[in-house]
């Protein structure tokens, strides 16, 4: 039996990549079992507002079971995202406005690929 599924590595610093020097980052894995209920909880976030809570900042959180985590929290000029790997004391990488949908569709991407070498 086949097991299929994507890894994803978030790293420190990409400044250090390009000069080529080590640092620390951290894998996080997703079955492909899991790859339909991220892409739908990440299509959650990107619907919340302000209105979901009364409290005057949030917080909410989807996270697999391969240590895989995405925030999306309010600020005083909008709203944040962030996706962590690794666990607790994950590598954190805060994405711009349109990283969210971004990452969402690149999830996608993967997951047609694994899709059609599945089918073979």
């Amino acid at each position: 039996r086949r097991e299929y599924g994507i890894s994803i590595e978030i790293r420190e610093n990409a400044q250090a990549e390009r000069e080529r020097e080590r640092e620390r980052g951290d894998v996080a894995y997703v079955d492909y079992e899991e790859l339909d209920p991220l892409i739908n909880g990440l299509d959650h976030l990107l619907k919340l507002d302000n209105a979901a809570t009364k409290l005057s900042t949030f917080e909410a959180q989807y996270r697999t079971n391969g240590y895989l985590s995405v925030f999306r929290f309010n600020t005083t000029g909008g709203y944040g995202t962030a996706v962590s790997a690794g666990g607790r004391r994950g590598t954190r990488l805060i994405l711009r406005p349109t990283g969210l949908v971004e990452f969402r569709d690149m999830l996608k991407s993967a997951k047609a690929v694994i899709d059609e070498a599945r089918q073979k």
